[in-house]
């Protein structure tokens, strides 16, 4: 039987991987605390990247042991650490206590006998709003509440869903779209970033409509479930035929609001818990023109939603149309909206003549759909994504110019600081706050080609917890300078190791973490003489051996002295 040992007493079975529990990025694996072998628990080992949610990794686990009773599952220990004693993969390890019983479903493409509503009272709604009202009172969120992460007893008398794991990938990443508002529906996945307590609530919502449909509703279109959305709100197309009254239909007409600002919080939810029905507020449709405009091959388009909608799906015929002045003419003729022709006045005055269709395209959809993810090329982004997303792009090497222009462009800033206006003041998290700051700053060492500078750079200054990527120490997960100086001093004792101990990327993390080393370092780390970049790294890791009180490095002096 494999076996490992972590922290001293969790004890891993890799023989026994537990695929419930696993996506693309996580492993699961059977585990064992050896103080209480009696309590069933699980192993999760995330991956290097995407990277886990490190900002929430402190919290939840307080949050498990304060409020044990919360129906999600209980996170036992998290560390950086190996599974192998070969020491060949580090990563976040999350140890979670095992709820019983399996899956909901198997996959969301499932058919089963609906739920009754007093089922998904007693089942669903009650314990995913006991998680829900934990999270918002620790100033977290889910983003992962779906019937595929909940997990159910058959054998229990009193049968309650147990939520899943929402930590070891960025957040929302495996998300459905059916289960997430508009705005991070149409996101790309690796650029959700965080979210709010109502993205939760939403999830809810969606989740009642799952369970009492049976399934998907059956006259929702999947491949159009956007453009059905946009036209005639999620409501009106995820709840079950028949159910035009009630309980039940009064919350998921607050919960499946499309308008953040109008759906239900989480005293709305508790208060129809306790004090039975409530008013939701209505969810009106979209203002319809008075005559129609045609675009991109239709000739009946009388909302803005379905024009967004036929607009990002060809963004090329988009820029043709507000060239031609079509798109003010119709705001003006067909719908009297003076205040969006206002807009985009401004928005030609700020942009000028020199700007590119990307940056006039992301401005346009501002004004059409406030609050919407900036689209950028064919992609929508939120702003606490775009780190991440830009990280991924140089990750993969694919979309790292498009991303490096939109971090460029001249109208980012003014949407990153009308966003920071309305930033949730409740939010105490340092990377969250300054979010904005990092990514308008991200362009300044985009710009600069030199040592120290470029898509490195400013990947780790827009992701301050991300490990350093570097190619010679990527497997260690490094998350601290210590780490760096530590793994280093590993691959050093190899005899396959890589012809210098630093390149780009480690570079780039250095001066990421340590704001206060001296410029004058990069000198030698700058020179196309091999010997003078030696002699740079050989000071720049002494005096961060020196700064961090690490005694010996015999390893990376050994690779200093083959050097």
């Amino acid at each position: 039987m494999s076996r490992y040992t972590i922290a001293d007493y969790y004890e891993v079975f890799l023989d026994q991987p537990l695929k419930d529990f696993e996506n693309e990025s996580v492993r699961a694996y059977a585990c064992r605390d050896n103080r209480q072998p009696e309590l069933p628990l699980i192993c999760l080992k995330a991956s290097v990247f995407p990277q886990p949610r490190m900002q929430m990794l402190e919290k939840f686990h307080s949050l498990s042991r304060t409020m044990p009773s919360v129906p999600f599952m209980n996170l036992q220990y998290y560390g950086n650490d190996y599974l192998s004693s070969a020491k060949d993969s580090k990563s976040i390890i999350l140890i979670y206590q095992r709820p019983k019983g399996g899956r909901i479903v198997q996959n969301l493409g499932e058919k089963f006998t609906p739920w009754t509503e007093e089922e998904v009272t007693d089942k669903l709604i009650k314990p995913v709003y006991e998680v829900i009202n934990a999270l918002q009172y620790k100033g977290l969120t889910h983003q992962s509440i779906s019937p595929l992460n909940m997990y159910i007893n058959p054998e229990e008398k009193m049968q309650r869903v147990k939520i899943g794991d929402c930590l070891a990938v960025p957040a929302g990443l495996y998300q459905h779209a059916f289960f997430e508002p508009i705005n991070y529906a149409m996101t790309e996945p690796i650029g959700k970033g965080e979210a709010t307590i109502t993205n939760d609530l939403f999830a809810l919502g969606a989740s009642v409509a799952y369970v009492l449909n049976g399934g998907f509703p059956t006259q929702l279109d999947l491949s159009k479930v956007m453009s059905h959305r946009m036209d005639h709100g999620s409501l009106s197309l995820y709840l079950p035929r028949g159910l035009q009254g009630g309980r039940l239909y009064e919350l998921l007409r607050g919960l499946l609001h499309d308008n953040e600002e109008h759906r239900w919080g989480v005293h709305e939810v508790g208060q129809w818990l306790t004090a039975g029905r409530q008013a939701s507020p209505m969810s009106h449709p979209p203002r319809r023109a008075s005559r129609p405009l045609s675009f991109n091959g239709k000739e009946d388009i009388y909302t803005i939603n379905s024009l967004f909608v036929e607009m990002y799906n060809s963004p090329m015929n988009a820029l043709e149309m507000i060239h031609k002045n079509e798109l003010s003419m119709w705001l003006k003729n067909g719908l009297s909206d003076n205040h969006r022709i206002h807009q985009l006045d401004d928005l030609n005055t700020i942009l000028g003549n020199e700007a590119s269709g990307a940056e006039r395209l992301m401005g346009v959809f501002q004004i059409l759909m406030p609050g919407t993810p900036l689209f950028w090329q064919g992609k929508f982004y939120t702003p606490t994504g775009l780190g991440t997303a830009f990280a991924d792009a140089i990750v993969r090497n694919d979309n790292i110019e498009s991303l490096s222009l939109l971090l460029s462009s001249s109208i980012l800033p003014y949407y990153l600081n009308a966003d920071s206006t309305n930033e949730n003041s409740s939010n105490d998290d340092p990377h969250s706050s300054n979010q904005n700051k990092a990514i308008l700053s991200a362009k300044s060492f985009i710009n600069y080609h030199g040592v120290g500078g470029g898509v490195e750079r400013a990947m780790y200054y827009m992701c301050p917890s991300l490990p350093c990527l570097s190619p010679i120490i990527r497997q260690h997960n490094v998350i601290s300078i210590t780490e760096l100086l530590y793994a280093l001093d590993e691959v050093g004792r190899r005899s396959n190791k890589p012809e210098l101990p630093i390149d780009n990327h480690i570079i780039a993390y250095i001066f990421s973490k340590e704001s206060a080393l001296r410029q004058s370092i990069l000198q030698n780390l700058s020179s196309p003489s091999k010997h003078k970049k030696i002699r740079g790294a050989l000071r720049l890791f002494a005096e961060l051996q020196t700064k961090n009180r690490i005694k010996t490095l015999p390893g990376l002096c050994k690779w200093f002295g083959d050097l």
